[in-house]
Formats: C-alpha cells, structure tokens, sequence
C-alpha cells in the first residue's frame, strides 16, 4: 500500500475485489508484487522518470523507438502505455505463462542497452528489480488506473497517440474513465515463451556482436531520437 509519503508498506493479504474497488476510487493505492513464491513472473514494467529529472521530450522518443522495436524488431506484441501520476512513464510487457525472473530481468537490461542507453540508469526503473520473492519496492509495480498519494494525481494506461501531450506532465487531474481503461487493458496479447525466447536470443547476439555484456555498461549506438518525427 503507497503511503503519503510515497513509499510502500508491505502487506500479505492477497487482493480482493473490496481492495481494487478502494484502489479505482482513490481511497487507497496499491502496488502489486510481480514475484510469485516460485520465481516467476507474469509481468514486467520500464518506468522512464522523464518529468521527474527534465528530460520528458527525451524520455517520450525513446519510448516511441522501444515501443516499435518491440513490434517490427523483435515481433512481439505491442506493449501498454502508461503515465506514472507523477515521474514519468511506464511500458508494461505481460507474459501469456509465467518466467523465470532472472530471464526477465535479462531481457529487461538487454533491452535498455539496446534501445535505451541514452538513458541514465538513475533516470528509469526495471521492474523487477530484484530476483528473489520479497516485499521490497524494487519487486512491486503500482497499478494503474490509481491516485498518487504523493501529489494526488492520477495514473492510466494511455495510448501511443496520445502520449505526446504528457509530455511535461505525465499525469491526470482527475479519474480516468474505467471502461476506456479495461478496453485498452483488453488489448493487451500476452507474450508467448517462444516469442520471449527468439527475442532474448537476438538481443543477446546482437549485443555480443558490438562487444557488449549485459553485465557491463558500455553503451551501444541507438537511434538519433531528435531525427524521429515528433507523431510517431
């Protein structure tokens, strides 16, 4: 549960559908753990904190160029959109069976070395963040549509049209529509593990093919963000 203060205090209970109607509302906010018991995952989320730290307009390219690589380069389905309610941005890929949460994560770095080196690690988050079961931030995801409790704005799923004008404020004043919210997570398409296996193969030979480790921190060439249309 999101405190005040931003910060999260653990809870064990499992989610209710007493607690989603409290967290849609704004009476409370809740963040899920994406970590079963077991290791895996269903779920995975990039946050780029571009308002945060000034560099929305940056932040909001390299989003569009991760959001198209994942479709045309990698053949995976497209991802959701996210606005945090207060930092940034948030792209969510969902897995159609549970992963190992070490496969994750390396996918994950992998596609930040790929398409997002331009960006610095304090600037964005890899959920998760950590590889075991745990109540740590670093494993839980807060669920959009919510009411930030820090500055009490609201957070949704957004579509790649209209992100453009969240540039500078990542947020919305007041409560998203729900039903426009459950149309856009209807269509989200799980992806499958062979789709997830072909894509961490590429990424990794192409990344070893620039010299590139995905546990160093050189930095491969990416796409000039400045020279890509601004409705793209």
């Amino acid at each position: 549960i999101q405190r005040k203060d931003g910060a999260y205090l653990p809870v064990a209970d499992c989610v209710t559908a007493a607690l989603l109607n409290r967290h849609f509302v704004g009476s409370m906010t809740i963040a899920l753990d994406v970590i079963s018991k077991e290791g895996l995952v269903k779920a995975a989320v990039i946050d780029l904190d571009g308002a945060a730290c000034d560099k929305g307009p940056e932040h909001v390219r390299a989003l569009k160029v991760l959001y198209r690589a994942l479709s045309q380069d990698l053949n995976l389905p497209q991802p959701l959109l996210s606005i945090s309610g207060k930092k940034g941005f948030g792209i969510w890929l969902s897995f159609s069976s549970p992963l190992p949460v070490q496969q994750v994560q390396t996918f994950l770095r992998a596609l930040h070395k790929k398409y997002l080196s331009n960006i610095l690690p304090s600037e964005m988050d890899l959920r998760p963040d950590t590889s075991e079961y745990t109540n740590s931030g670093k494993a839980v995801i807060k669920l959009p549509p919510c009411l930030h409790q820090v500055n009490q704005k609201w957070s949704a799923f957004i579509s790649i049209e209209t992100i453009d004008s969240f540039i500078t404020t990542p947020w919305l004043e007041q409560k998203p529509d729900l039903e426009q919210q459950a149309t856009l997570l209807a269509s989200a398409v799980g992806i499958t593990p062979q789709q997830f296996s072909h894509a961490l193969e590429r990424l990794t030979l192409e990344l070893k093919s620039h010299g590139i480790n995905l546990n160093e921190e050189k930095k491969l060439d990416v796409p000039n963000f400045a020279a890509l249309p601004d409705n793209l």
